[in-house]
């Protein structure tokens, strides 16, 4: 099984990573451990070509999303 420090790091990463085309998780109790395996694989499962999609669309948001709060901060 993966070391705890592994499984804490990729939570931390997955954070990180758009989650718009990943598949859904149906489990009755929360378990974060569980969730962790299953966005791991997910993610295994995915071209490099496909990370990068994913990671230059999240980008975007975030441009588009912080210039949309700071219009609404400073107009």
């Amino acid at each position: 099984m993966v070391d705890d420090i592994y499984i804490k790091f990729a939570f931390f990463m997955l954070k990180c990573v758009n989650k718009i085309m990943s598949p859904v998780l149906k489990i009755k109790n929360h378990d974060e451990r569980k969730e962790l395996i299953f966005e791991l694989e997910y993610l295994l499962s995915l071209t490099t070509r496909q990370r990068f999609e994913m990671m230059f669309k999240k980008s975007e948001e975030m441009k588009k999303n912080v210039k949309k709060k700071w219009i609404q901060k400073n107009f």
